[in-house]
């Protein structure tokens, strides 16, 4: 598979996993999600997200030793001030922000 059907194809099944995640997940919650989405991410030798920690952190003119699940966990929980948008869980916030990466990555 070339890498440009690939990524079509991991970003459809993303766009599944948003939309109904209960189907594809044990639980809702930001931790099985976070998790369930880096074991997608290895599965493709992290090519899928390459750069996304990277992406997070510049967006909002930080840098951060912590990996891209924990840094929008805190994030989420403490929005800097210059951050007006708010998502109802941190769970939105993660499809939310990596659903931007995949379009500007793409």
């Amino acid at each position: 598979m070339d890498k440009q059907t690939r990524e079509k194809a991991f970003d459809l099944f993303f766009n599944h996993i948003r939309k109904r995640p209960g189907m594809f997940i044990p639980g809702e919650d930001y931790e099985h999600v976070a998790s369930f989405i880096v074991g997608m991410d290895v599965a493709y030798s992290g090519e899928w997200l390459k750069g996304f920690n990277e992406w997070a952190q510049e967006r909002r003119g930080e840098r951060s030793c912590l990996c891209w699940s924990a840094y929008l966990k805190e994030t989420f929980e403490k929005p800097p001030e210059s951050e007006q948008e708010r998502f109802g869980t941190a769970t939105e916030f993660l499809f939310e922000e990596i659903g931007r990466f995949l379009k500007r990555a793409r």
